[in-house]
Formats: C-alpha cells, sequence, structure tokens
C-alpha cells in the first residue's frame, strides 16, 4: 500500500504490478522535503527558490556583522549554510528550471564571499573559489545518488525500476540514463 509511482511528463494513470506488489500513480510527492510533481513545476520551484534565497540573505548579515573573519571562516559558514540550503534535494531534480533558478542565489552568495562586485563574470568567481558550477555540481550529485539507488541489496525493486525505466526508454529513464553515462572525472 505504500509503494506508488510517479509520471513526470507524462499522462499515464495505471496500475501495474511488480514482483506481484500492485503499484498504484501519486500526482506528487514530497521526498526529503522537496515536493516532486507530475506537470508544470513553476509553482514549486518559485516556492523553493523563495525559501532558499533566505539563506544567502542570512549569510549575507552574517557577513556584515563579522566582516572581520577570515575567508576560510566565511567559507565554511558559507558551505554549511548556504550551499547546503540551496542544493538541498538536488538529487531528484529532473528539471533544468530547479538549476536556473538558484544559478542567482548561488552565485551572489559567492561574489559576497569574495567581497566583490555583482558585476564581475561567473567564470572569474568560480575560478577563484574553486566551486563547481550549479549545473556541474547537480550532475555529480545526481550521478552519485543515481549509483546509491542502484547498489541497493537485492531485496529492494528501486533497481530494478531504474533498469525497466531506461529499458523501456521513458522520459525519466533517458535522463537517469544520461545521468549514469557521465564521465568518471567529472565526479572531482
Amino acid at each position: 500500500k505504500k509503494s506508488k509511482y510517479l509520471v513526470v511528463n507524462g499522462a499515464s494513470n495505471e496500475l501495474f504490478i511488480l514482483d506481484n506488489v500492485q503499484i498504484s500513480i501519486t500526482k506528487e510527492y514530497n521526498y526529503l522535503g522537496c515536493l516532486i510533481v507530475n506537470g508544470s513545476t513553476a509553482r514549486v520551484v518559485e516556492a523553493e527558490t523563495m525559501r532558499r534565497w533566505r539563506h544567502v540573505w542570512k549569510f549575507a548579515s552574517f557577513l556584515r556583522v563579522n566582516a572581520n573573519a577570515p575567508y576560510n571562516v566565511k567559507s565554511k559558514v558559507w558551505n554549511a549554510a548556504v550551499n547546503a540550503a540551496l542544493f538541498y534535494g538536488c538529487s531528484t531534480w529532473l528539471s533544468r528550471t530547479k538549476i536556473r533558478c538558484i544559478e542567482k542565489p548561488y552565485m551572489q552568495s559567492l561574489k559576497r564571499l569574495l567581497g566583490v562586485r555583482v558585476t564581475i563574470p561567473m567564470d572569474i568567481i568560480l575560478a577563484e573559489t574553486g566551486c563547481l558550477s550549479p549545473s556541474d555540481y547537480v550532475l555529480i550529485r545526481q550521478r552519485t545518488f543515481l549509483h546509491k539507488l542502484r547498489q541497493r541489496p537485492g531485496t529492494s525493486i528501486i533497481p530494478r525500476v531504474i533498469d525497466m525505466a531506461i529499458r523501456m526508454r521513458t522520459s525519466m529513464g533517458i535522463q537517469m540514463q544520461r545521468i549514469a553515462a557521465m564521465p568518471a572525472d567529472e565526479d572531482q
């Protein structure tokens, strides 16, 4: 009764049976505090983006109060508070829209961390901080998450469902195959 499936960018509403377990459909799923929906993600993305901006504003307040703190302290606070909040749940993001929505708060927080003007190009900021671009970071997290899902013990149906989605060339299966095929040197 707990097992359900979610169709992303599709219209299927059929039940299916896997290992004598009937699996029904759901319209939305909350995974680790991140809402995953079938249909337009605009509402979800907007709400999540606003919630994530709050962490950037709190970090800006921290920087004002602790202006004389060493860079390594500011960097640790940024990584623990801002970076973690911005990318929370990114393993489940199947939409490029979510990544684009966090690029601005991500880059603004990095510029504040470095104490530079907002007009400095993104490439320079990423090179100076040694940080990955948001899309690269998300792809690496997704690949790690997918690898862990596929390595689950034999009693779990998740690896079989993933393989089935890839074999059937569903939109989600195509996305997972793309993530899984990412070259290993990009993991670093």
